[in-house]
């Protein structure tokens, strides 16, 4: 099992059918919210109940708390950013060698892999 240092993510290298996987980093969620009065985007991993945010409610905008929110709420102003320093092992073919043999890498290491 190895867990990816940019995003947390665990996973096996080769999936139980014997078919290799290869890891590649999602992107971050931001949510647009009022915290203590000042705007900002912050991952929604970070959500605080206390974050005023706006959602579409009824078919109208509505500013509530996070803890607020019903199950048919559509939140409002969500983006979405490449995350830093991602991991994507996904192969390119950088190169040839002398036999025509393709050389190739992961697009990105990222911020690397542990063993667990």
């Amino acid at each position: 099992m190895l867990k990816c240092s940019a995003c947390g993510g665990t996973y096996e290298s080769t999936m139980k059918d014997g078919v290799a996987y290869f890891h590649a980093c999602p992107p971050l969620s931001l949510s647009h919210v009022e915290r203590a009065g000042a705007p900002m985007d912050v991952p929604i991993s970070d959500l605080k109940p206390t974050d005023t945010i706006e959602v579409m409610r009824a078919g109208a905008k509505v500013k509530i708390l996070a803890n607020t929110m019903q199950p048919d709420d559509q939140r409002v102003g969500d983006t979405t950013i490449e995350r830093p320093n991602k991991r994507d092992e996904n192969i390119v073919v950088t190169g040839y060698d002398k036999t025509g043999n393709p050389i190739t890498s992961a697009k990105s290491a990222g911020d690397g892999v542990t063993k667990m």
